[in-house]
Parts: structure tokens; C-alpha cells; sequence
């Protein structure tokens, strides 16, 4: 208010508690980047602390590394125990690897069974393989989970700056490939980055890509190796030998594809369509006036725990109209 003059003789003001707004944009913001699961910053906030601690690294020609962790067999235990033990089995893991490591350095969850560590200010090679051994350690004890103990462990790739890459993407990219890699040394360990992973790693996606769709373009054949009585020298039976030959990738050999069909689950459908080509082949030799031969085909150890097997077998033999005593599984 003023006076009649125009000079100020006092004012009125209103006010209103912006508390709750403020936490509630507070909580926004927290739930934006981290994980609600685990409480660990999630793949957006890591990225931002990558770039970070990639612009410092860069202007100071630090060292850091980036370790790229994923849990192995967490699906079964996620399948048979249900997913709210899976998830209380994912906040004991994260609790772990928060303890396990300093507190300068950065673990997130990006989601899944997945977690990345950031380990800042990296002195030596020897020290990246000293944090992963202890992430391996402390993920692999025991843990009780409703009242059952289960135990479960990890694979860990791991990249260095700026030894394997200079920037965000290609760390991630980079230590996402030796993990992969550490999967297919078996599991439970963790490996570095090198170019040599690089080419196996590209060549390992470009067959699972293409075997996808390898039935459905019919580029499988079976050759058939005939077995001999070397007392008669009379064939006895023929052995089912699958052969891939693709557009792109050219000749496959089987043991190039075999194991990323049996890592992939691919090896039952492509288990199925060996035996009921077998089947059909058999009949046709027969047909054409050939003496009933035993067919051998070969199964693998997933193809023998398929429930589904008996079933196909009958199926394969019921439509090509073979014999069941012709039919020989290895």
C-alpha cells in the first residue's frame, strides 16, 4: 500500500507450502534415473556418469573400465521359484555388488538380469581383474530365497579406456562382447575385450541370425553316410548327416552351427525337420526299389530332454509312412 504522496507504507503478501511439490519432483526425478527394483542408478543415469568420467579420463589420460555383468541361469531360478523370488534374488545380487566394491565406483542395473560396474581412476589392468574376481565371489555365495537356498553366478566382460575404446557406445558395446564371449568359456567368469572376441562374437550373431530362418528358406540338407559290415561288405544302414549352406554365410560347417542351435533352443525345431526328412528319404529309397536300410539320426542331449521328442518321432513316422524298427537314434 502507498500513501496519498506515493511512498510505501506497507504490502501484503500471500504464501503457499511448496513442500510436497518439491518432493514429489524430487521423486520424479529419482524414479527417472534409477532402477525402482533395486534402487541402483539405471541405464540413464550411468550413461550420463560414463560421459562424465570419459570427458575427465580423456582431459587427465586416465585409465577407467567398464564391466558388463550378467547373471547366468537367473531365468531358470526366474521360471521355477516365480518371479517375486526372482526378484528378491535381484536386490540381494545388487546389495552384493554394492558392498563389493568402493565407493567411488558406480554400479546400475540396466535391466533384467543385467548390470554394468564403472571402476573410475583403473591404475592397472591387474586391478580390473581384482574387482571382477570379488563381483564373482560375492555373486556366487549362497542366498536364501523363501525359505530355499539358492546360488547362481555371473559372467563379466570388461573393457578398458582407452585401450579398447574412446567412447561411450563402443565401451558398452565392447564389454557387452567379452561377456558373451565369457559365457561361451563356460560361465562363471570374466574375460577382456580383444579384437579376436570381436570376429567370433560377430560371426556367433551372424549364424544365430541366419539360423533362424534356415528351415523356412530351406537351406539344410541331409547327406547320408552308409554304414558297412566289413565282414560282408554289405551296407548295413545310412547315418543322417545335416549340411548348411546359406546366401550370405556360405558354407556352415556343423561344428560351427551345432552349438549356437543348442545355446539358442534352434536345435529342436532343426532336430525335428532332420528326422522327418530322414524318414521320408527312407521311403523314397524304398520306393524305388531299394532294400530296407536302418536310418540312424543323431540327437542332442537338449533334444533328448525335448518333451515333444516322442511326439515328433511318431508324427515323422505316422506321415512318411517308415518303418519305426528302420529309425536308429544316437
Amino acid at each position: 500500500k502507498r500513501n496519498p504522496d506515493g511512498k510505501i507504507r506497507g504490502f501484503k503478501a500471500v504464501g503457499h507450502d511448496v513442500t510436497e511439490r518439491k518432493r514429489a519432483e524430487e521423486r520424479i526425478q529419482y524414479l527417472a534415473t534409477h532402477d525402482a527394483l533395486t534402487g541402483l542408478p539405471n541405464r540413464l543415469m550411468f550413461n550420463q556418469l560414463l560421459n562424465h568420467v570419459l570427458e575427465t579420463a580423456r582431459r587427465y589420460q586416465r585409465q577407467f573400465a567398464v564391466l558388463f555383468i550378467d547373471l547366468d541361469r537367473f531365468k531358470t531360478i526366474n521360471d521355477s521359484m516365480g518371479h517375486e523370488a526372482g526378484d528378491q534374488l535381484l536386490q540381494e545380487i545388487a546389495a552384493r555388488l554394492t558392498q563389493t566394491l568402493r565407493s567411488v565406483d558406480v554400479v546400475a542395473r540396466l535391466g533384467g538380469d543385467e548390470f554394468v560396474v564403472l571402476i573410475e581412476e583403473l591404475c592397472d589392468i591387474q586391478q580390473a581383474k581384482s574387482v571382477a574376481g570379488r563381483l564373482l565371489s560375492a555373486v556366487m555365495k549362497p542366498a536364501y530365497i523363501a525359505h530355499e537356498e539358492c546360488r547362481i553366478t555371473a559372467s563379466i566382460g570388461i573393457s578398458i579406456f582407452p585401450r579398447d575404446a574412446d567412447c561411450e557406445q563402443s565401451m558398452m558395446k565392447n564389454a557387452d562382447i567379452a561377456m558373451y564371449f565369457a559365457k561361451e568359456e563356460g560361465k562363471n567368469n570374466f574375460q577382456f575385450y580383444s579384437r579376436d572376441i570381436q570376429s567370433s562374437s560377430l560371426e556367433h550373431l551372424a549364424i544365430e541370425t541366419n539360423l533362424r530362418h534356415a528351415i523356412e528358406r530351406d537351406e539344410f540338407t541331409l547327406h547320408y553316410q552308409p554304414k558297412v559290415d566289413f565282414k560282408t561288405n554289405r551296407i548295413t544302414g545310412v547315418e543322417a548327416l545335416i549340411r548348411w549352406q546359406n546366401p550370405s554365410l556360405g558354407s556352415v560347417t556343423p561344428t560351427q552351427f551345432i552349438p549356437v542351435a543348442e545355446e539358442t533352443g534352434f536345435i529342436i525345431p532343426i532336430g525335428k525337420w532332420v528326422i522327418r526328412s530322414a524318414c521320408a528319404q527312407n521311403v523314397v529309397w524304398q520306393q524305388e526299389g531299394l532294400p530296407p536300410v536302418c536310418m540312424a539320426v543323431n540327437l542332442s542331449l537338449r533334444q533328448l530332454n525335448d518333451n515333444h521328442l516322442i511326439d515328433d518321432i511318431q508324427a515323422a513316422l505316422h506321415d512318411t509312412g517308415m518303418a519305426p524298427h528302420l529309425l536308429e537314434l544316437e
